[in-house]
């Protein structure tokens, strides 16, 4: 959190520096002002005091601009030049750089929304990073994520929010009734759905891209997602196929026997399977290396 200290009446506030720091609430707010930005309803500079004054915690009242009438010019410039500053202190790291544009770019870690309640029922969503998601819980769900990228259809998206939120987690994953269930999740809020969906996406990109501690060893499970020939953990200059997707995985790792059959395999934790994959990497190029010397 970044504490500061807003206009000249001592207002004190702490407002988040990352994704994880956002409560739901304050998410609903940027994730709209976002949907504002995007649609051109309000400007850049507009979405950035915006977001800044709902995460101080800011009440605008009318007396504010009684006030500011009785501020000299100097005076006048000093405040807002303020606000300029802390609004985009406040909201620079929601946005990454890219040439010449910038994008917005949710990068959360953390689940924002363990818990949802559609009509009278409460639902139970994953752990952070999928720490709790079987490899089947992850397929279905990716294979809705990425068809939803693509068609935009909202049956998609509530199929995958029905395959990572249950009644009971405790209960085997069943891909069936996931999406037979999937429609009861469109009565929920679209920023919900939208929060959720960016979510997955972010956990996802972390999990195949960044350093993670599995059991206090530092592993980067990079090399098994990348598509580039000369650097995938999945190629034949590995000694290793070809990137398989996700079903390909599924019907490797059950040809090999180490988690029981196709069934059992999705019923394993998905970084059990990472893991496994990394372990075949690492192999594969040790004896590639082996052969070369």
């Amino acid at each position: 959190m970044i504490s500061i200290e807003a206009f000249e009446n001592g207002h004190m506030a702490d407002i988040p520096e990352n994704w994880d720091e956002c409560t739901p609430e304050q998410l609903r707010f940027i994730f709209t002002q976002v949907a504002d930005l995007l649609s051109g309803n309000i400007t850049m500079d507009e979405f950035k005091v915006g977001v800044f004054i709902h995460l101080a915690g800011i009440k605008i009242r009318k007396i504010y601009g009684l006030h500011d009438k009785m501020l000299s010019r100097e005076q006048y410039e000093q405040k807002y030049s303020t606000i300029a500053r802390l609004a985009n202190l406040a909201t620079e790291w929601m946005f990454v750089k890219e040439g010449k544009t910038i994008r917005f770019d949710y990068a959360a870690i953390r689940n924002p929304m363990p818990d949802i309640r559609c009509g009278l029922f409460k639902y139970h969503g994953p752990e952070h990073l999928f720490a709790d998601v079987t490899f089947g819980e992850y397929r279905v769900a990716y294979d809705y994520y990425t068809r939803y990228l693509s068609s935009q259809d909202p049956q998609d998206l509530s199929c995958l929010i029905s395959a990572l939120y249950r009644r009971n987690r405790r209960r085997p994953f069943s891909a069936t009734k996931s999406i037979e269930h999937a429609n009861r999740f469109s009565r929920l809020s679209p920023i919900d759905r939208q929060i959720i969906c960016s979510w997955f996406g972010a956990a996802d990109h972390f999990i195949k891209t960044s350093d993670l501690c599995v059991d206090g060893r530092i592993i980067n499970f990079t090399p098994l997602f990348k598509q580039d020939k000369q650097a995938s953990a999945l190629d034949d200059d590995y000694g290793a196929p070809a990137p398989l997707g996700i079903t390909g995985i599924l019907i490797a790792v059950a040809d090999s026997g180490t988690f029981g059959t196709a069934a059992q395999v999705e019923a394993t934790p998905l970084i059990d399977i990472l893991l496994k994959l990394y372990h075949w990497h690492c192999e594969s190029r040790r004896l590639k290396q082996k052969y070369n010397d």
